[in-house]
C-alpha cells in the first residue's frame, strides 16, 4: 500500500518528503536528498522540525510540537503553498516552497491518518549570493522611505505624471509582489477600493500609461514597454530579476545574516541591509487606510527591528559592546515595548556594573508596558530589576547576567 502510495513522489523531479502522526520523516525521494544535500539515510525516522528548524522568512520559528501547518491539515483545512528557511547540509541554510499534499486516507473512526507529503522547490527569488544592484536595463527601485527610482541611465524618474501618487503606487505593487502577475481586478482592489468598478478601470488604465511614460519616456505611441507588461487582464513588473529593489535586496541580505557561519559576516551584511532601510514603506505616501500598504508596511517594519536586534547581539558576543549599546539604545527609541531588547540593554548595563543606567531603562520599559499594553514586564525582566537593585545574591545574579 505505502509503495503505491510514494511510487509517484518517488519519480518527480520536486523534492518531496513525508511526514507521519508523529512528524517523523517516513518518505524522503533522490531529489529531496539532491536539492537539500542529506541522504535518506539521515533524514529517515527524524522528526521533521529537528531536522530542518524551519523558521518563516521574518526568522519566526514555524516548525515544532504544534505545526501549525499540521493543525489544518488535521482539521481539513487547504493550505496555500508557503516558503520556508530551513536547516540543509553542512549546516547551511535554504529557502525552499512548499506545497502540503496529505495522503487523504482514514482510520476506521473515520479520522485522518496523517500521512503529510512536502513537495518543495528551491524559491525563485532566493540567492546564495549577496544582492548587488543591476546592470542594464534594470530600474533601480527604492520603496524603503521616500519612493523613487532610476532608470538604467542613472536618471531619475521625475515629471507631472510621476508626482501623482497612484503612479508610484502602481509601480510599488507590481514590485513588492517580486515578479507574479497580479490581476487587473486585484490591483483595483488595492488602488481604487471604493470607486464603482468602471470608473476604477479608467483611473488604472490611465495610471498604467502615466506609468509607462514615467519610466520611459521616449516609448513609442503603441509600443510595448519594457517595464510593464500586460497578458490578458493580468499585469506584471517585466524582467524582474534584472531590477534592483531596495525592499527585496533588504531581505535577502538578512537572509544570508541569519545563514552566515561566523559572527563577523553575519554583522556585515546586518549593517548592510540595515543600511538599505531608510524609512518605513512608501513613508511619503498617505495610504495607511489601505490594507495592501498597511500590511506590508508593518511586516518589513517587523522584520527591521528583527534584524537589528539580531545586530545587537551579534555585535555584543563579538565584544563590540559599546556598538551593541547604540543599537539596542535605538531600539528602545523605535519600540519602547519591545521586551526582550529592553532586558538585553538592561543586562548590558549590569554587565557594564552601571546599576543607575539599568535601573533607568526597567523604568522606561514599565511605563511603556503600563501606558501602552496595560502589563507589567516579564518575571525575568522583573528578576533583572531585582539585580540591578542588589537584592539577589550573587552566585544568582551570575546566572542572570551569563
Amino acid at each position: 500500500m505505502l509503495h503505491r502510495l510514494f511510487d509517484p513522489f518517488s519519480r518527480t523531479g520536486d523534492g518531496v518528503w513525508a511526514v507521519d502522526t508523529n512528524y517523523q520523516v517516513v518518505f524522503w525521494n533522490e531529489s529531496a536528498a539532491r536539492m537539500l544535500e542529506i541522504s535518506a539515510r539521515e533524514a529517515l525516522g527524524q522528526t521533521c522540525y529537528e531536522l530542518f528548524e524551519g523558521r518563516t522568512l521574518d526568522n519566526r520559528p514555524l516548525c515544532g510540537h504544534n505545526c501549525p501547518i499540521m493543525q489544518q491539515v488535521r482539521t481539513r483545512q487547504p493550505v496555500p503553498a508557503f516558503d520556508l528557511d530551513v536547516r540543509v547540509g553542512g549546516g547551511k541554510c535554504a529557502r525552499i516552497n512548499v506545497s502540503i499534499v496529505p495522503d487523504g486516507s482514514t482510520d476506521e473512526t473515520g479520522e485522518p491518518e496523517l500521512l503529510v507529503f512536502h513537495v518543495f522547490r528551491g524559491c525563485a527569488h532566493s540567492r546564495s549570493e549577496p544582492v548587488s544592484p543591476p546592470s542594464p536595463p534594470g530600474l533601480r527601485i527604492h520603496l524603503l522611505g521616500t519612493l523613487h527610482v532610476l532608470r538604467p541611465d542613472g536618471s531619475t524618474v521625475d515629471g507631472g505624471y510621476w508626482r501623482r501618487q497612484k503612479v508610484g503606487a502602481l509601480l510599488a505593487v507590481l514590485a513588492i509582489n517580486r515578479g507574479q502577475k497580479l490581476h487587473r481586478d486585484q490591483i483595483l482592489d488595492a488602488l481604487w477600493p471604493e470607486m464603482e468598478y468602471e470608473a476604477g478601470l479608467r483611473n488604472f488604465n490611465t495610471t498604467v500609461y502615466y506609468l509607462r511614460r514615467c519610466l520611459e519616456p521616449e516609448l513609442a505611441r503603441g509600443a510595448d514597454s519594457h517595464y510593464i507588461r500586460h497578458e490578458g487582464s493580468y499585469y506584471v513588473l517585466a524582467n524582474y530579476d534584472e531590477h534592483w529593489i531596495d525592499a527585496v535586496a533588504f531581505e535577502e541580505r538578512i537572509h544570508l545574516a541569519r545563514c552566515a557561519t561566523n559572527s563577523k559576516e553575519a554583522i556585515e551584511h546586518y549593517q548592510t541591509a540595515l543600511g538599505w532601510y531608510e524609512g518605513k514603506l512608501l513613508s511619503s505616501f498617505l495610504y495607511e487606510d489601505l490594507p495592501w500598504c498597511t500590511l506590508e508596511r508593518d511586516r518589513l517594519h517587523e522584520v527591521y527591528l528583527n534584524a537589528l536586534e539580531d545586530l545587537a547581539s551579534a555585535l555584543e558576543g563579538n565584544g563590540r559592546d559599546d556598538e551593541a549599546l547604540d543599537t539596542y539604545l535605538q531600539l528602545a527609541g523605535l519600540d519602547p515595548c519591545r521586551e526582550s531588547s529592553r532586558r538585553r540593554l538592561i543586562r548590558l548595563y549590569l554587565r557594564r556594573q552601571d546599576r543607575a543606567a539599568a535601573l533607568k531603562q526597567y523604568a522606561y520599559l514599565a511605563r511603556a508596558l503600563e501606558e501602552d499594553l496595560a502589563v507589567s514586564p516579564s518575571p525575568l525582566t522583573q528578576q533583572l530589576y531585582e539585580v540591578a537593585l542588589g537584592n539577589i545574591p550573587d552566585h544568582h545574579e551570575s546566572v542572570l547576567l551569563s
